[in-house]
């Protein structure tokens, strides 16, 4: 595993429904990016640190067009909690909810 900061993104949940009839048929699916930012835990000032770089990324990823077929939508906060505490990191994560439309 890399050491601290970096970041990973996860796309852990989504759904796809059939919007038209006929064949081809247009789909859209639907879900969630997983942004988690890992820093080393108990650096001095890490918690604003990662609060600004968590702003910009929820910046670039609210309600975008990406590529011309992914639409972003909002963008959670960011979850600072005890829990998130993993021997000497920390991780950060929020969400990032996106759909797309295409033919099958």
């Amino acid at each position: 595993m890399p050491k601290p900061p970096f970041i990973e993104i996860e796309y852990p949940v989504s759904v796809e429904t059939r919007i038209s009839v006929g064949k081809p048929a247009v789909y859209r699916e639907t879900g969630g990016a997983r942004f988690i930012i890992t820093v080393a835990a108990f650096q001095p000032g890490w918690k604003a640190q990662v609060q600004t770089w968590a702003d910009e990324l929820r910046d670039l990823f609210r309600s975008q067009m990406l590529s011309g077929i992914v639409e972003t939508g909002e963008v959670s906060a960011p979850v600072f909690d005890d829990n998130n505490r993993n021997g000497n990191r920390y991780r950060v994560p929020f969400v990032s909810k996106f759909k797309f439309d295409f033919v099958k």
